[in-house]
């Protein structure tokens, strides 16, 4: 697996961890400034757009798109299984455990 490859997939498994926790929709500039805060990802807004449409291609997030543009995101069942760790989907990191 490249770098950019692992890369895609821990940026992917922070935004679940970050929407699961959220619990509620969230804008994409309020994900952008909590991806900075907690994580090491700091991602430009075209690169959230791109993990943010690959997510809802999989079925772990839901998207409120208004004229084509994305507004909103939150995350699905399938996708909180994912970022708890219940559920593997290739591409995305796994939650860190505990242990």
């Amino acid at each position: 697996m490249s770098y950019s490859d692992l890369y895609a997939a821990d940026l992917r498994g922070s935004i679940l961890l970050l929407l699961e926790a959220a619990d509620v929709e969230t804008s994409l500039a309020v994900l952008r400034a909590s991806l900075g805060r907690v994580t090491p990802h700091d991602p430009a807004m075209d690169r959230l757009r791109t993990e943010i449409s690959w997510l809802a291609q999989h079925g772990l997030v839901d998207q409120r798109r208004i004229d084509g543009v994305i507004e909103g995101v939150h995350v699905t069942e399938r996708g909180r299984d994912v970022a708890r760790g219940r559920t593997r989907v290739a591409g995305v990191a796994p939650p860190e455990s505990d242990d």
